[in-house]
């Protein structure tokens, strides 16, 4: 008999009934199934390999968002962290800014592809995203990955006040926010905490 598997996902009143089907068949197990990753000790070389398929993938719908939204989008370094800058297609110069530290587990997805999320925040609040592309995991240990994000976010604090500096993100970014948050508190100079999309466009309203 197959193990039996657990649905973890509260499944919301108000969507489809398309889309409850979608969650009542989905697990951690299945997902991970689907993801077909490698063993947590398997080479680099066969993570790198299933990074660029998850590359390739994530890289599909990019073009066409790109020609909806005509942002403006450049590679920047900060303090030798590369980063995606993202301005909105009118954009005006403002003294706030976001950072996005995109999710992918640790292990996927280089800041060029998560323009899913940077581009529409861009593009609704009228403001400069930041997408720090930190190195992946296994590549890196997560006390690089962090301390690479808070090397970019000083770096941001050359440029902009530390209360005009928002941080958000998704899934294993979210995790990294946080951590940003518990390290920063060792900070002298003061940080804006936001943890949510929402928050981020109602403070700079």
């Amino acid at each position: 008999m197959a193990p039996k598997t657990q649905n973890q996902v509260p499944i919301p009143a108000t969507i489809s009934e398309a889309a409850k089907t979608m969650l009542r068949g989905w697990s951690i197990e299945g997902r991970n199934a689907g993801a077909n990753l490698p063993k947590h000790n398997a080479p680099i070389a066969e993570w790198e390999e299933r990074q660029h398929t998850f590359k390739i993938e994530a890289e599909k719908p990019i073009a066409q968002l790109l020609e909806l939204y005509q942002p403006q989008v450049e590679t920047i370094f900060l303090d030798g962290i590369r980063a995606i800058d993202i301005k909105p297609k009118n954009y005006q110069e403002s003294d706030k800014v976001i950072i996005y530290i995109h999710g992918g587990a640790f292990v996927f997805y280089p800041a060029d592809v998560t323009l899913l999320s940077s581009v529409p925040l861009a593009d609704t609040s009228n403001l400069r995203i930041i997408a720090i592309d930190y190195t992946l995991a296994p590549q890196a240990k997560c006390s690089q990955i962090l301390d690479e994000v808070i090397t970019a976010y000083k770096a941001l604090l050359k440029t902009y006040k530390a209360e005009h500096v928002a941080v958000y993100g998704d899934s294993a970014g979210e995790h990294d926010y946080c951590s940003f948050n518990f390290k920063n508190a060792r900070f002298k100079n003061k940080f804006t905490k936001f943890r949510c999309i929402m928050v981020c466009l109602v403070r700079f309203k």
